[in-house]
């Protein structure tokens, strides 16, 4: 939305305006040409406002920041918590964050069947090379890239 004119831009306008090529991708051809499997969404939150993540994640009675407040939050791997019940044993959503440098945590929801270590290494992979290269003052496009391409092989 333009708010000097209260009007909308065209996605086809407004695309070409973003200062980062990688949000210039997603926003023509969506994230899943970027991040391909890796990487649905995730939430980057300062560690110390983590219980602000409000909203209920289907399965769960609590909020999702009360969830990341429990979990052993380590800058090596992620955390991982699933909502498996004994009817339907690896059905379900996960819960997974991870410590990032300057106090960031990333949080992100996933599939049951995606939450395997090698799945979850992968997503951890994407989130520090967006938050290092694709988020950092000057947007370093080719090393997102080769940590991105590398990701997917």
């Amino acid at each position: 939305m333009d708010t000097r004119e209260d009007s909308y831009i065209p996605i086809p306008e407004l695309c070409p305006k973003l200062s980062q090529k990688w949000a210039q991708i997603a926003c023509n051809k969506g994230a899943r040409e970027l991040f391909l499997h890796n990487l649905r969404d995730f939430y980057l939150v300062e560690e110390k406002y983590s219980d602000l993540l409000l909203g209920g994640i289907q399965g769960y009675k609590e909020d999702l920041g009360d969830i990341v407040k429990r979990m052993p939050l380590t800058t090596k791997t992620p955390a991982l918590v699933c909502n498996s019940t004994p009817e339907k044993p690896g059905y379900g959503l996960c819960i997974s964050a991870l410590k990032l440098g300057n106090n960031l945590v990333a949080v992100w929801v996933l599939g049951h069947s995606d939450s395997n270590k090698a799945a979850l290494e992968q997503q951890a992979k994407t989130i520090r090379a967006l938050v290092q290269f694709g988020f950092a003052e000057k947007e370093d496009f080719a090393a997102l890239e080769a940590v991105l391409h590398n990701a997917h092989n």
